[in-house]
């Protein structure tokens, strides 16, 4: 059976306040038109998560993929002041005496410069407004992804291991033999440990508000999950979706029935 694509939607435009809205709305409606969600809360879910899919087609559109290369928006910026300092350079080695061809040559020199820093300014401003996803993404595109390694191990009698499988399978018996150990913690000590009362407001159900709360909380922008809804989506539900949403939580929290894709983690 061949593995299903996972479709991304261009999230960038939920910042646009008109959009947004649009998106909002538009998801409100095909709910309400929907009805109830209705089945087991797997069913739910999957009713739930089409109708939010169909909405991010028609309303983002598919997510904009970034040039492949970073510089290549300032190629005529930057290639083209880089050739003409090469040639002038070239130019004033061959007369290295005549004062215009080496004005000509520290001139564009300047420029390319300029150029440049510019270029490196956009990086800067990236960090200073806390931009991670572009920031990390031109300081990839201009030195390339890091190149995967493994970290050398040593087996239980000592040799060396470099193979990838070989260091995994180290990882996993140390993890075996830290988490299966025999506890020597006596019975008496265990009951001498001061108990606490039960706190049972805690187990109270969530309600619509405080879902909202933590839905607004939750930092966009992330990578998201299984079902490839982002963060971004939720945070622009309407009042319908995000009354399908908490209803879907709440039969999640009271028949114990998790979801058996491992969506919502």
């Amino acid at each position: 059976m061949a593995a299903s694509t996972r479709a991304f939607y261009n999230v960038e435009q939920l910042k646009h306040p008109h959009i947004r809205e649009k998106f909002a709305n538009s998801l409100d409606t095909k709910l309400y038109s929907h009805g109830p969600l209705s089945g087991s809360t797997t069913q739910q879910w999957d009713q739930l998560k089409k109708v939010v899919k169909e909405t991010d087609k028609s309303t983002l559109g598919p997510k904009r993929r970034p040039h492949q290369d970073w510089v290549d928006d300032n190629d005529d910026a930057i290639l083209q002041p880089l050739e003409e300092k090469r040639m002038a350079f070239s130019v004033w080695q061959n007369n290295m005496s005549s004062p215009t061809k080496r004005d000509r040559f520290k001139h564009l020199q300047r420029q390319t410069q300029a150029a440049l820093r510019r270029m490196q300014d956009e990086i800067q401003h990236y960090c200073d407004t806390k931009n991670s996803n572009k920031f990390f993404g031109a300081i990839e595109t201009v030195f390339g992804p890091p190149e995967p390694s493994n970290a050398q191990l040593k087996s239980a009698n000592g040799n060396l291991l470099k193979e990838k499988k070989a260091i995994n399978n180290r990882w996993r018996e140390h993890f075996s033999d830290l988490l299966n150990r025999p506890s020597t913690v006596t019975s008496e000590v265990l009951d001498s440990i001061p108990q606490r009362s039960t706190i049972n407001f805690l187990d109270r159900l969530p309600t619509l508000q405080e879902l909202n709360v933590a839905i607004q909380q939750t930092s966009a922008g992330k990578a998201p999950g299984k079902d490839s809804i982002p963060a971004d989506i939720f945070k622009a539900m309407g009042p319908i979706a995000l009354d399908n949403f908490h209803t879907l939580l709440i039969n999640i929290w009271e028949g114990g029935d998790m979801l058996q894709d491992g969506a919502l983690k």
